[in-house]
């Protein structure tokens, strides 16, 4: 689960859309963006951070993804679209 106490703070101080520049190309910074964004409901911008994750490399966003606890209110408010896990 992601840090709530960093949860809390992203909320509260970032009025703006959240952004990363100096790790555009680290995939991981992106993915846990996209984590956060989902825990704090800003679900829109969790999708943003996460198709940016998959850019980078798709192969282990997927990987990472599958089964992230952090991700399902992203998964809950897809429900009923194209992005459905497949097994």
């Amino acid at each position: 689960m992601p840090n709530l106490a960093l949860c809390f703070l992203l909320n509260k101080f970032t009025g703006k859309k959240l952004r990363h520049q100096k790790f555009s190309n680290v995939w991981t910074v992106s993915y846990n963006l996209a984590c956060y964004c989902a825990q704090l409901g800003r679900l829109d911008e969790c999708q943003n951070w996460f198709k940016r994750a998959m850019s980078i490399d798709e192969l282990a966003v997927k990987r990472a993804a599958v089964d992230d606890p952090n991700l399902k209110p992203l998964w809950d408010s897809m429900s009923g679209t194209l992005w459905k896990r497949t097994e």
